[in-house]
């Protein structure tokens, strides 16, 4: 067996089937010309890196940043967007190859079913290395899923009983109220302002007990 061409010849595969169209990444690629908030080079690579499903702390050594950088980047909601429309466009690209891969497995075993049947087998090694082939090619789609849900180590943290009492957490184990104060998720942004926002408040304050002097 020469190619793989050969191979899918042999099976009476078309080696240029209609459905290796879906795999033509020109439909797929990413337009940025329109998207805010991510312009540096370092954001790029970030960006491309993680759209990968690549794990977070793997994308900052390899462009050279710390883990907070990209968690910092992943809190702007454009970065973040964008992030998530390059996962789900190479996880379809992947979940698209993979079904070729099934397809192509399920055509040699009802070549092998019907041969086997017929009492008619030739070379019937051909037909058994292509199954083992198909069979054991690297499903992407699932390991890329994989890679998006790894977002980094779980650190596991003993709480004393008496402190954990005051503690309030959802169905996913999230810690959402502490005391009688309950907890809200905001992003950078958010925080940065609030954080401004508080600074002004204190100034002002400052100014005021000035004035009073």
């Amino acid at each position: 067996m020469g190619s793989a061409e050969e191979l899918l010849a042999s099976l009476g595969v078309d080696a240029e089937d209609s459905s290796t169209e879906s795999l033509n990444t020109n439909n797929y690629t990413s337009n940025n010309s329109g998207r805010q908030g991510v312009t540096s080079t370092t954001e790029e690579k970030a960006l491309e890196l993680l759209g990968n499903g690549i794990a977070n702390e793997l994308v900052a050594s390899a462009i050279g940043v710390t883990p907070a950088r990209i968690t910092q980047l992943l809190a702007d909601e454009n970065f973040a967007l964008e992030v998530q429309k390059r996962r789900f466009i190479n996880l379809q690209k992947h979940s698209m190859r993979d079904n070729i891969y099934d397809e192509l497995e399920d055509i040699t075993l009802q070549k092998l079913r019907r041969a086997i049947k017929s009492g008619m087998i030739v070379k019937p090694e051909m037909l058994l290395k292509a199954l083992k082939i198909f069979n054991e090619a690297k499903r992407r789609g699932s390991a890329s899923t994989n890679n998006i849900t790894d977002t980094g180590d779980i650190v596991q943290i003993n709480i004393p009983q008496i402190v954990k009492q005051t503690f309030v957490t959802n169905i996913n184990n999230q810690v959402v109220q502490v005391g009688d104060r309950e907890l809200e998720t905001i992003s950078a942004d958010k925080l940065q302002k609030s954080l401004e926002g508080s600074n002004n408040v204190i100034t002002q304050r400052e100014d005021n007990s000035g004035g009073e002097d």
